[in-house]
């Protein structure tokens, strides 16, 4: 057996890292010992490069062995979605034990993917690795990235490459699902998706979701989407005199079911999301039969902005 005494010493200064440790081992058998010696430095370089990076070097000698020298440098890049790091490591007095390593890793929409490299006189190796995640649900099947033990399958039915707020690399597949892992089991959790990452002429409601998983469990955070042209409509009536203020616009689909509502604002202007073809909107004031009126609207054929702007009269 062993006997082994430990002393260790840590600071951080404006992001600077510095630990000292020292260990002293006492074989009982043989009645060696050994003295071995650490040094960390990490040092931020983002004032530098204006990117997310860090150097590093380690320095470790013993009683028995050579001192190793470690120096290298690690970063993130695209949303920290790529992590990679570049590391040299010589041992002193040994020429052989020179090595070099370098290792990258990726976080997409569909699962992860990494490649390293390691070299040194004696060994070449390569490596890659592919991970991930999948469920069947009564929709179909989601992939994405790997799950944890307690996660959330999210559902944006129409909206495609939406962001997850806190997840880098997560976002909704082409049908507008993705799963949100690492969930805290038996609190609240929030789901949030990023609404500038909406594709254009998308909208959703709500962008946060609050769930409360069971330890374990795979719960649905469920978003109500609008699919169809953003458009910011000006209504007048059939005297010419715009739509009263508060009036509250319903927009109807073929089958006469309500699809969302807004507020006509002043100067008869409301914002409506989700306009597909030719579609009818339903202007009410009041609790009267007479109190509504019905707007028949048309999109041009060609769309390129995010909003289209109509004028309407409300008959």
């Amino acid at each position: 057996g062993k006997k082994s005494i430990i002393a260790s010493y840590g600071k951080n200064l404006n992001g600077v890292s510095l630990s000292l440790s020292y260990t002293k081992s006492t074989s009982k058998i043989s009645e060696e010992n050994e003295d071995l010696f650490s040094f960390l430095l990490s040092v931020p370089l983002q004032k530098l490069t204006n990117h997310e990076m860090y150097a590093t070097y380690q320095n470790s000698s013993s009683s028995k062995h050579d001192m190793n020298h470690d120096l290298g440098i690690t970063g993130v890049a695209f949303n920290s979605q790529l992590t990679w790091q570049a590391r040299g490591q010589i041992e002193d007095k040994s020429k052989n034990q020179k090595a070099t390593f370098l290792n990258a890793s990726w976080r997409g929409t569909y699962g992860e993917i990494g490649a390293n490299y390691s070299h040194n006189e004696i060994n070449r190796d390569i490596g890659m690795n592919v991970s991930g995640g999948v469920i069947a649900h009564s929709s179909g099947i989601t992939f994405g990235q790997s799950i944890s033990d307690t996660a959330a399958l999210v559902e944006a039915k129409g909206v495609s490459g939406a962001k997850v707020l806190g997840l880098p690399g997560v976002r909704t597949d082409f049908r507008g699902y993705t799963i949100s892992s690492y969930l805290t089991p038996y609190m609240n959790n929030f789901i949030s998706i990023d609404p500038t990452t909406l594709p254009i002429n998308t909208d959703i409601r709500q962008t946060d979701i609050q769930v409360v998983p069971t330890e374990g469990a795979i719960v649905k955070a469920v978003y109500k989407t609008s699919v169809g042209t953003n458009a910011l409509i000006r209504i007048t009536r059939t005297n010419g005199k715009p739509l009263a203020l508060g009036t509250v616009l319903s927009l109807k689909n073929n089958d006469g079911v309500i699809q969302s509502t807004s507020i006509v604002g002043e100067d008869g202007q409301a914002y409506v999301s989700g306009l597909s073809g030719v579609q009818k909107l339903i202007a009410s004031w009041g609790n009267k039969p007479s109190d509504t009126c019905t707007v028949f609207y048309s999109l041009p054929d060609k769309n390129k902005g995010q909003i289209s702007f109509l004028n309407g009269v409300c008959k």
